[in-house]
């Protein structure tokens, strides 16, 4: 899948001066340092002092979403989201640095606003943010700076999961191992045991304080992040019993004292619990009580109380719902329940998982279709599938950006199973439509002069993508995308002056030329044009 060069050799080392990161690394396995050089050479060549990186604005995100009652809002402008779960967006072991940029470009060109990371712990996974306690891989975290570059670049926010209640990516059973080896403590002790909380406060404080090496803004400054989550669903199923404590309690207890305690390092952005959406008092109408009555361990009540948003989650098949409409009962069950909760409360929810199991129905769209039209009705902010990759996926095969849960949740936007993408890239679309805070800066591009154009009014989204969120005709909008728009007729694409040189990377999606997009070249069929030649070979199919 990726090559990684041969740990300490001195072809694949990871020189910390070169990059002028001045900190020594824990690991030499890297997937290409080079990529690294090439494109932290591209950022600082940037001239247009509006477009410079600073708090607060960071390339194509402006302003931080903040709650505003039930919504969100980016700079008192209404904000909606669309996306998906993407944990292995800022892992170094599983992509390289071009394949980062080939993954931001496909996400935006499908209307993706919002992805859905996660940290990494451990020797869970090659190459961790974190090793040890209190040891810090610049290597991986540089991987996780890039990532966020990169997002900002396309106008895409991200979510980071600071921990996973689940054994995956360092999850709470191996923060215990690592703790205390041999004893086999319970993984709900991730939640109490003050040594654990503390070495993981430490991480969060690094994390907050760190400066992107590639923008030179802090996290905590950085308008990519959407907010920092918590956990990954965190349960601690039977353990508050045990402890003597009602269900839920030590989770809510753990979510007022961390939430407290980022809040204490970060003014900027949001927090969130990241649990699924469990109830210890809600509706016992049968055949799914046990979501409402504690079962899991989880107050969603209690936690919101903590958290700056609500986040629920939603597997019907996993769930033990029936395939002919079972899944109809979550409708007045648990979308709308935890959305009047939510909105009771003062504050917005977002469906921050949902997924299905190849062969749960004949088509994901079915269901997928189903939760869209529920959530949208209800109001809720945000939407994020698990998951859809930019890579082409292939039933029943493994891999960590494809079929990556062996489960079958995972499909492409391209490749042999896109069953399920209709459906998301519609709901994208939705989201976009409802979104009024991705007005584009005047600064970046100026408006045509020629009779006839198809110049977009920013490097963040397409005509396309502008004329299907129905912004062809917004004042802001004038003297750009007539193409596209409809107001005036363009002629077809003549063979490019000379201009960019072909890249020379394995995989890039560079145009030939500025006057085109790599979308506008396939649009036009010229893929296959010689002149194409190792140009916009992503787009193309190529790679």
């Amino acid at each position: 899948m990726l090559a990684f060069g041969q740990p300490g050799t001195d072809e694949y080392k990871y020189a910390a001066e070169k990059f002028q990161l001045g900190l020594p690394m824990t690991q030499a396995q890297v997937s290409s340092a080079d990529d690294y050089d090439v494109y932290l050479q591209e950022y600082k060549k940037e001239s247009n002092p509006a477009l410079q990186p600073k708090p607060g604005k960071v390339f194509n995100n402006v302003g931080f979403v903040k709650p505003d009652g039930t919504d969100f809002t980016v700079d008192g402008k209404p904000y909606y989201c669309g996306g998906t779960n993407a944990f292995y967006a800022g892992l170094d072991y599983i992509m390289s640095a071009n394949e980062v940029v080939a993954m931001m470009d496909a996400q935006a060109a499908q209307g993706a606003t919002i992805l859905r990371i996660f940290t990494s712990f451990f020797d869970s996974v090659p190459n961790s943010m974190m090793p040890d306690f209190g040891e810090y891989n610049e290597q991986a975290l540089v991987r996780l700076d890039f990532a966020l570059a990169e997002m900002a670049k396309k106008g895409i926010r991200g979510i980071i999961v600071l921990s996973n209640y689940w054994p995956f990516l360092g999850g709470f059973a191996d923060w215990m191992n690592k703790a205390y080896p041999g004893e086999n403590r319970p993984v709900e002790e991730f939640y109490t045991d003050e040594f654990v909380k503390s070495e993981w406060k430490k991480f969060i404080k690094m994390l907050i304080n760190r400066k992107n090496v590639f923008t030179g803004v802090h996290y905590y400054d950085d308008p990519t992040i959407f907010a920092f989550e918590l956990a990954n669903e965190p349960r601690a199923q039977g353990y508050d019993a045990k402890i003597g404590k009602k269900p839920g309690e030590t989770i809510c207890s753990w979510a007022a004292e961390m939430t407290a305690y980022i809040r204490s390092l970060d003014k900027n952005h949001m927090i969130s619990i990241g649990d699924e959406g469990m109830r210890t008092d809600g509706p016992t109408k049968e055949p799914h009580s046990w979501i409402n009555t504690g079962y899991e361990g989880v107050d969603f009540v209690c936690n919101l109380k903590y958290a700056d948003f609500a986040t629920i989650h939603s597997y019907p098949d996993a769930w033990g719902m029936s395939a002919d409409g079972g899944y109809t009962w979550l409708g007045e069950n648990y979308y709308k329940d935890r959305r009047d909760i939510a909105h009771s409360m003062d504050k917005p929810i977002i469906l921050e998982e949902y997924g299905m199991r190849r062969g749960y129905l004949p088509t994901r769209n079915t269901l997928f279709s189903y939760i869209h039209d529920q959530v949208n009705s209800l109001g809720y902010a945000c939407t994020l599938v698990w998951a859809v990759s930019h890579y082409p996926t292939t039933p029943y095969q493994y891999t960590y950006y494809g079929y990556n849960d062996g489960q079958g949740y995972v499909f492409g936007y391209t490749g042999p199973d896109t069953d399920g993408k209709a459906s998301v890239v519609k709901q994208y679309e939705y989201m976009n439509a409802l979104d009024e805070s991705r007005v584009p800066p005047k600064e970046i591009i100026e408006p045509p002069t020629n009779q006839c154009s198809d110049v977009p009014p920013s490097k963040q989204y397409t005509c396309q993508q502008q004329k299907n969120w129905g912004k062809c005709n917004e004042p802001w909008m004038k003297g750009y995308c007539q193409a596209t728009c409809g107001k005036c007729s363009l002629p077809k694409s003549p063979p490019p002056k000379p201009g960019n040189n072909p890249p020379t990377k394995p995989c890039t999606d560079v145009p030939p030329s500025k006057q085109y997009t790599c979308q506008q070249q396939k649009r036009w069929g010229k893929c296959n044009e010689p002149w194409m030649k190792g140009y916009c070979r992503a787009t193309c199919g190529k790679c």
